[in-house]
């Protein structure tokens, strides 16, 4: 990717942190302090990365709702940024079938679905339909997993500890029935170090799901970030 790219993506994980990082320790009901001056900083920044709501990828050159989404969300968490987040939710939204159903042998992204669920969630608007779209993605077990078109042989399903960690934001937010699965799932992708893998079990029939039954699972520092934040809820 693009320097772009990344740099929006690493300030809107950056922003949903300072929005909520005290200066000092907190105690039990006291609410965080953080430095206000510079989350609005990486905030402005962030917002003129979405003129009219949608970020762009530099790389390839396309609207990239998914970095929209990232923005929207972020801006969230600082607060008093309601307009400029009604204007992304509403842009995402009105290409969300573009954005959760990419094709390319892929029916439903069920990262994507949860990623614009919890930014619509953020304005308050009430799409039961994109509820149930992601609720469908979720396995007996808690794993989501992308719909993928059976007559594609180049498929392949990309959901991931990320995917999860938006999925359990927003099957919580909603009280979903399928959200404590999700939720149990999730914190097995933590290794007994403390880190969360990024990938998933090659084989999502296994019986063991958890990072620490895979001999190769890595520490990821994205994964460990969004699956932290989706927990702390």
């Amino acid at each position: 990717m693009k320097k772009t790219v990344l740099g929006g993506i690493a300030a809107a994980l950056a922003l949903t942190s300072l929005a909520g990082c005290g200066e000092k320790a907190v105690e039990e009901g006291e609410k965080p302090t953080y430095d206000a001056k510079v989350s609005t900083s990486v905030a402005d920044w962030l917002v003129a990365q979405a003129p009219e709501g949608v970020a762009r990828n530099a790389q390839y050159g396309t609207d990239d709702f998914g970095l929209s989404a990232d923005i929207g969300i972020a801006l969230a968490e600082v607060g008093g940024y309601d307009e400029e987040i009604s204007t992304i939710a509403a842009a995402v939204m009105e290409n969300k079938k573009t954005y959760t159903s990419p094709g390319f042998g892929t029916i439903t992204s069920a990262g994507a679905t949860a990623k614009a669920l919890v930014l619509q969630q953020n304005v308050d608007a009430s799409d039961p339909g994109l509820l149930k779209q992601l609720e469908g993605t979720v396995a007996e077990n808690g794993r989501i997993a992308d719909e993928l078109d059976p007559k594609d042989k180049k498929a392949a399903d990309y959901s991931n500890t990320i995917g999860q960690s938006y999925a359990v934001w927003a099957l919580n937010n909603a009280e979903s029935k399928e959200a404590a699965a999700a939720t149990e799932f999730l914190a097995g992708q933590q290794c007994e170090e403390g880190w969360f893998r990024v990938t998933f079990a090659a084989d999502p029939s296994a019986a063991d799901q958890t990072c620490d039954a895979d001999p190769k699972a890595v520490p990821d520092a994205d994964a460990t970030a969004f699956a932290l934040i989706a927990l702390s809820g």
